[in-house]
């Protein structure tokens, strides 16, 4: 596991005359892990240096941390059962999601985004997944932004996971589950 600190700046706009912040945030990966995360991205035709400028996480407050996996897991369902609630954690995937999802459309689990280092300390005895980031994360500062990649995820766990992620996914989406 790696871990690398992240800068992120809000965005500047000018029309020559006046400059504003547009609150949209801006991050800056260190050139390290830019080369671990382009053979990742890749396949997804993402971009390292531009992938997290476009999350949904794109205005303040920035996160504490992003978790990237190896590779895109079909763990969406895994991560919004087990996340607890009130820790504000979010997924990100890799892969663009289509203009026009179908209903039956799932994301995939790329990276993990946490706002705070306590929430991720909290979901972290909730699933082997948030263990995982929180294994490597433990020691960062609450005070500075952090970029880690995960390893891939064990086996016997992620065969256990994946065959039911779907049905948790759906549970989390029905109206008798909000």
């Amino acid at each position: 596991m790696s871990y690398f600190e992240l800068r992120i700046a809000e965005a500047v706009v000018t029309d020559g005359n006046t400059t504003a912040l547009n609150k949209r945030l801006v991050y800056a990966i260190p050139d390290a892990a830019e080369r671990l995360l382009q053979p990742i991205l890749e396949p997804y035709g993402q971009d390292p240096y531009w992938y997290f400028d476009k999350l949904e996480t794109g205005t303040a407050p920035a996160p504490w941390a992003i978790a990237c996996f190896d590779r895109e897991y079909d763990l969406a369902g895994h991560v919004v059962t087990t996340r607890p609630a009130g820790a504000d954690i979010r997924f990100a995937a890799y892969q663009p999601s289509p203009k026009r999802p179908t209903s039956d459309f799932i994301p995939g689990l790329g990276a993990l985004i946490f706002f705070s280092k306590t929430g991720l300390r909290e979901a972290a005895a909730t699933s082997p997944l948030f263990a995982t980031a929180w294994e490597s994360l433990q020691d960062c500062s609450a005070h500075q932004n952090w970029l880690t990649l995960l390893p891939p995820l064990s086996d016997p766990w992620l065969s256990k996971a994946l065959r039911i992620d779907h049905r948790l996914w759906n549970e989390h989406l029905s109206p008798d589950a909000r």
